[in-house]
């Protein structure tokens, strides 16, 4: 799937279907904040908190498709202001997650990061791919 840009978000061409969705919060035409809903309209009043004067609904048709995984390309490619973690998905993760995932040490872990290059991708998250070699399946 190819991920819209932020042009085209701040576009708002929004129409409401039941599906899984991918939602964006703009402050003028800047996506400040990226979430997902699944078979309803997301609940905006739940981001009071956030200082936004619109919205995007993107419908993922694709039933096979990761909408954990393209929720997360989507805050890594647009860097949000108020998205501070990544969804849970098979390929961005913490060293905890991945010790866990992976089962292997911190040292270990540490010693594959430095070896093969690796570096944060957002926040604290990894790649799993660069940290293990892994090629893209």
């Amino acid at each position: 799937m190819k991920l819209l840009t932020e042009k085209q978000i701040s576009q708002k061409q929004i129409s409401w279907e039941e599906g899984r969705h991918i939602y964006f919060l703009l402050k003028d035409d800047m996506v400040v904040y990226i979430g997902k809903c699944s078979k309803s309209v997301p609940n905006l009043f739940s981001h009071r908190d956030k200082d936004f004067t619109d919205y995007f609904i993107l419908r993922i048709d694709d039933e096979n498709a990761d909408i954990d995984l393209i929720h997360a390309e989507y805050i890594l490619n647009l860097v949000p202001k108020y998205n501070g973690n990544l969804p849970a998905n098979e390929f961005y993760m913490r060293k905890s997650q991945m010790k866990r995932n992976f089962d292997v040490d911190g040292f270990e872990l540490n010693r594959l990061i430095k070896e093969n290059g690796a570096n944060t991708v957002y926040h604290d998250y990894y790649d799993i791919r660069e940290v293990f070699k892994m090629s893209n399946r």
